[in-house]
């Protein structure tokens, strides 16, 4: 009896269809501006959004010296919390940036 083909679910598909045509990064971006304020919290939300992710580094600005300090000590756990929420590594490291918000760039 022959073996029928795995079904792929359409989330793979157009994962898979935007990877090949190079908006795999605007994707990835998309996810975490989604994930970001259940992962960090209101409080830290009010306080940090994410920028850009470029080379696997995630941009994040943060409007106070002290945030920007307190966030310092949890990069290491939101940057697991990150990957673990996009079901890959995709954050190596998160860089913080003193400013106003700006929001994701896509």
């Amino acid at each position: 009896m022959p073996k029928r083909p795995s079904m792929m679910s359409l989330s793979q598909v157009l994962e898979g269809t935007l990877k090949s045509l190079g908006l795999d990064k605007a994707l990835v971006q998309s996810k975490i501006q989604k994930h970001w304020d259940a992962l960090v919290g209101p409080v830290i939300s009010a306080h940090a959004q994410p920028e850009e992710l470029r080379f696997n580094k995630l941009y994040v600005r943060v409007d106070s010296s002290a945030w920007l300090q307190e966030l310092t000590f949890l990069k290491p756990s939101l940057v697991e919390k990150l990957n673990a929420a996009l079901g890959e590594k995709v954050v190596g490291e998160m860089i913080l940036r003193l400013g106003h918000e700006r929001g994701l760039r896509t």
